[in-house]
């Protein structure tokens, strides 16, 4: 029997599989820390009525002072963007439309309810507003004329104030391409504050991930490295520069871990074809 021959298929597979374990490490540790930065959140806010920027409440422990927690990394970003239409969504919200939206973000961010919220919520609360209070909103977020934010304000104010069923006159045609023109920089406001929070969240949760992983490989390897000589678990302990790569690695393998042992399968399959054609 051909050693090299029957050595290749074995130490090939070794090789899918360990990649298959690293990115399951690496998937493990993101799990993890999304479970455990949702339970540790502070959720006791305090809320700056001159601003429209919360925090979190100081504890008596110095160590967690003002500790956020995981879900909202990134919401700095959004809140920018909230105290911009504090006086609209309070309108449309109520006083605490700031919670409402910071906890539609600890749900889904970006891909929760909280967009749809600052959206609409702006919205319906600029057509309840005085024309010189939704003048001053208008002109935070779009930096128009403030004679053109008056006049757009006293536009969607009249459009708000026809009854059902009339026909739209002039008035209202203008409030609708105002309101539109004017929804279209909010938008983009809003989408541009979320994929920064997105950013600055996943960064967050890889670097945490990356230590977690870190940690469960060596702790493991350390396990394995005290077992008892000929068992089982002393065989599967890794020379420690080999563990620490594991574990820096696995957060980064774990999303193309299956792709990439799929990829060298069919790669290894290839290479026997070719061989066994000769």
């Amino acid at each position: 029997m051909d050693t090299a021959a029957a050595t290749g298929p074995v130490l090939f597979a070794n090789i899918v599989a360990i990649v298959l374990a690293v990115g399951a490490l690496g998937g493990a540790a993101y799990g993890l820390v999304d479970a455990l930065g949702k339970a540790s959140a502070s959720s006791r806010w305090i809320l700056d009525p001159k601003t429209g920027i919360a925090a979190p409440q100081r504890r008596l422990s110095t160590l967690y002072t003002r500790f956020r927690g995981l879900p909202y990394v990134g919401f700095t970003a959004v809140q920018a963007s909230i105290a911009l239409v504090a006086p609209a969504l309070r309108t449309a919200l109520g006083e605490d439309y700031h919670q409402i939206v910071r906890e539609q973000y600890r749900d889904g961010r970006g891909a929760g309810l909280a967009p749809t919220s600052l959206r609409q919520g702006v919205r319906l609360g600029l057509t309840l507003m005085s024309p010189s209070a939704a003048a001053e909103v208008i002109d935070r977020v779009w930096g128009m004329r403030k004679i053109d934010a008056a006049r757009l304000a006293a536009a969607i104010g009249r459009a708000g104030d026809t009854t059902p069923g009339e026909d739209s006159g002039p008035d209202e045609d203008e409030a609708d391409r105002l309101m539109g023109l004017f929804l279209t920089a909010w938008d983009a406001r809003v989408e541009a504050a979320f994929a920064v929070a997105e950013q600055r969240y996943q960064a967050a949760a890889r670097g945490w991930a990356a230590a977690t992983a870190l940690g469960l490989a060596c702790g493991l390897n350390g396990l394995a490295v005290a077992a008892p000589a000929g068992t089982a678990e002393a065989q599967a302990a890794l020379p420690w520069p080999v563990a620490i790569l594991v574990g820096l690695v696995a957060v980064p393998l774990a999303p193309v871990a299956k792709d990439l042992a799929s990829s060298l399968t069919q790669a290894m399959d290839a290479f026997k074809a070719i061989k066994g054609g000769r």
